[in-house]
């Protein structure tokens, strides 16, 4: 998920704590269980995401919702689920191999200020260390210019008002952010695709831990290479207490 949609969340739930009721915790779980499209949900304990189990014939794809950031605890769990013999696990991350992007997203300020852990270094360094993989993400060079902008912007450490500011001196509005946004995601999930299927023929399980907003479009297209889903489980990734 976007920095932005965590704004929006906080804004939110700052809300909920100055006037706290059942009907306004009510307006933030359903917040974050629409843009999380069904797959992260709010609890009074903390937030949860889905973890999905498709199959076809003796090949197995998990589908694995993931936050950047989370309880350290969340990520373990993660590595440990995924089997090692037979697997392939296919990692997020965008890269700017040509250095085309003055900076890349940058997540550790957030982990820091909550006391929690950063994907990049509980999750990723553990999967490198135990697990064959592959990075399905895509490269800075091959967005457009439009979903470049907006990758940048969403790293940039300045205050969200300045920010903000910058996008609109641009003329780059509510409609073209959003417009920005779903161009970046429908790159990076074609490329995820596209790896998918150069590799899912070699192994028995195919581990796909990436944010949940990426899941529900690659629900459909598993769907449509004969898969079922055969399982599905909902995990704590970042307790309140």
């Amino acid at each position: 998920m976007s920095k932005r949609f965590w704004k929006n969340v906080a804004l939110i739930f700052l809300g909920c704590v100055v006037v706290f009721n059942i009907a306004a915790f009510k307006i933030l779980q359903a917040y974050i269980y629409d843009r999380g499209k069904g797959l992260i949900r709010l609890s009074v304990d903390g937030i949860h995401l889905t973890r999905l189990e498709y199959q076809k014939a003796d090949q197995s794809v998990l589908l694995i919702g993931m936050m950047h950031i989370a309880d350290e605890r969340f990520f373990k769990g993660v590595v440990n689920s995924i089997p090692v013999a037979g697997s392939i696990v296919l990692l997020e991350g965008v890269t700017d191999k040509e250095r085309v992007s003055g900076k890349a997203l940058d997540y550790r300020t957030l982990a820091r200020w909550l006391r929690t852990s950063y994907q990049d270094k509980s999750f990723d360094q553990d999967i490198k260390a135990t697990h064959e993989f592959r990075y399905a993400d895509v490269d800075v060079k091959d967005l457009s210019a439009e979903s470049r902008r907006f990758l940048e912007l969403l790293g940039r450490e300045d205050e969200w008002s300045e920010r903000v500011s910058t996008v609109m001196d641009d003329d780059f509005d509510e409609e073209g952010w959003d417009r920005a946004e779903t161009s970046f995601q429908a790159d990076r999930n074609r490329k995820l695709l596209q790896t998918f299927d150069e590799v899912a023929g070699a192994y028995t399980v195919v581990a796909i831990p990436w944010g949940v907003s990426h899941i529900k479009t690659f629900q459909k297209e598993l769907e449509h290479r004969s898969f079922e889903l055969v399982g599905s489980q909902e995990v704590l990734a970042l307790g309140f207490w």
